[in-house]
């Protein structure tokens, strides 16, 4: 069995108030991996910017990886209308119609120690006994008020180039936008941006569109922000 884009499955762990997690990734991707990307959906709102979706509330602040194995029932599928929704939310939190009009150029981030969008740290946990590199992608006015960012990880493994998996640093890595989650800003080493290739406005780029792909929000990519 694969996840389904648009449905909220039951996971057996949830705690009381949450309703499930909906699955935001493409199908195809969803398919060939038995795997998923997916947003928790609670019965009240966790926050002002939560979207109504179903019986409750979707936080798009929270993408989490989920395998097929672990999200055994289904609570309900979310209608076409309810996903745009969501899906413009998210698509603002990555900063997806701005990247993608191109010459975007970043507002001054607020002030603060915090990681920052668009910039690669290393982050914990270990993955298969590494600590591995992370772009953040959420914008800065969350990052700064936020105990949490979103983020992909990078790789030198640039064989897997694809639409989701784009090339960065003019070749020599990529961004795995399969890999988008969050993550607790406690878990990044700020201090080893200064030790990292840093990518550029071209690269942030497409980062953009490898998350439009992945996520479905290829809608919202090259519009107006609202």
């Amino acid at each position: 069995m694969s996840l389904r884009r648009g449905t909220c499955y039951a996971a057996p762990e949830q705690k009381d108030g949450t309703v499930g997690l909906l699955v935001l990734s493409n199908n195809v991707a969803n398919r060939t991996t038995r795997e998923a990307t997916a947003c928790p959906v609670f019965e009240a709102p966790p926050h002002d910017r939560a979207v109504p979706v179903g019986p409750g509330w979707a936080n798009i602040e929270v993408l989490t990886p989920r395998s097929a194995a672990s999200l055994p029932s289904v609570a309900f599928e979310a209608g076409e209308e309810e996903l745009d929704d969501v899906g413009r939310a998210l698509a603002d939190l990555l900063l997806i119609p701005e990247l993608t009009t191109g010459g975007y150029v970043a507002p001054e981030p607020p002030a603060g120690d915090y990681p920052r969008w668009g910039t690669i740290y290393y982050a914990e946990p270990p993955l298969s006994g590494q600590i591995k590199r992370w772009m953040v992608v959420s914008h800065d006015v969350f990052n700064a008020s936020s105990d949490d960012v979103l983020c992909v990880r990078t790789t030198s493994r640039t064989d897997l180039q694809s639409p989701e998996i784009p090339l960065l640093q003019s070749g020599f890595a990529a961004a795995v936008c399969p890999d988008v989650q969050v993550k607790a800003q406690r878990r990044f080493d700020v201090a080893s941006a200064s030790e990292l290739p840093q990518p550029d406005a071209s690269d942030r780029r497409r980062v953009a569109y490898g998350l439009a792909n992945y996520l479905r929000l290829q809608t919202f990519a090259g519009r107006t922000a609202s």
